[in-house]
């Protein structure tokens, strides 16, 4: 017996709702995007914390948008 994915469950879930609940379920899975694009990720916050990271300067920023 195989096992569901979290979002295969969520697509037979949906597939159940009446269509005023599923445009509910849409718009808050929209808001978790929303969410989850203005939070920085694992990956940026340990980019962040790297004590060998290399320092840019807003004038090397600059240099590179020319």
């Amino acid at each position: 017996m195989s096992t569901m994915t979290a979002s295969e469950l969520l697509v037979e879930q949906a597939k159940t709702l009446p269509e005023n609940l599923a445009m509910q379920v849409l718009d808050f899975l929209e808001y978790l995007k929303a969410k989850q694009l203005k939070q920085p990720n694992q990956t940026t916050i340990d980019a962040i914390n790297d004590d060998e990271a290399e320092t840019v300067t807003l004038e090397q920023l600059r240099a590179l948008c020319k």
